[in-house]
């Protein structure tokens, strides 16, 4: 995990929306969501619950 991986991380947790997040960090939303799925992946954990209306943190992703 990098520090780049924190701040993309950060940016999906308090915006609550990929696609808000991902013009913060100056990415496409696809670009965003596949990072953010890679960092899941690469921690075996799942940080967020998604769904149409959004992100919600989990438990492991609250402790992140």
């Amino acid at each position: 995990m990098t520090s780049e991986d924190l701040l993309m991380f950060l940016s999906v947790a308090t915006s609550g929306n990929f696609s808000r997040a991902a013009i913060e960090v100056g990415l496409s939303q696809s670009a965003l969501s596949r990072k953010i799925s890679t960092l899941e992946a690469e921690l075996n954990i799942r940080l967020f619950y998604r769904s149409g209306r959004g992100v919600v943190l989990t438990e492991p992703g609250h402790r992140l």
